[in-house]
Order: C-alpha cells, then structure tokens, then sequence
C-alpha cells in the first residue's frame, strides 16, 4: 500500500492528524497518530478512509478543531 501524507497538523504534544491519499488517489484516509509509543509494535493510530477527497479534507479539517487534553 502506497500512502503519501497530503496535510499534516499537531494536535498536542504527543498527538497529529494526517491526512493521506492511498494508492495514487484511489482512496483517502484520515488519521490520528500517537507521536510518543514506548514501543513502536503498538497501534498508534486511528483512522478513516474516504473515496473522495472533499469528504476527506472535511473530516480532516473538523479534526484539527480538536484538542488535547490535559491530565
């Protein structure tokens, strides 16, 4: 799988949203990653893939409104 990060934006200080088009535009995926795993084996993201990219760059821009949160 082929994936080329289009925008990428920091939430927080160990949290980012991309936004990253798969194989060649055939599809488009938004994720949340986890910028500081103790160890790398972990998940660390969560994501959801689009078939266009206006309703893509939607959600990723709805998600760049958020914030982390403090403990």
């Amino acid at each position: 799988m082929n994936l080329k990060i289009l925008q990428k934006k920091s939430l927080g200080c160990e949290t980012e949203a991309m936004l990253l088009s798969v194989e060649d535009g055939e599809a488009y995926q938004v994720s949340i990653c986890i910028t500081r795993l103790e160890k790398p084996y972990y998940a660390n993201q969560l994501y959801r893939i689009f078939a266009k990219l206006d309703e893509a760059q939607e959600f990723y821009e709805e998600l760049c409104e958020m914030r982390e949160q403090d403990e």
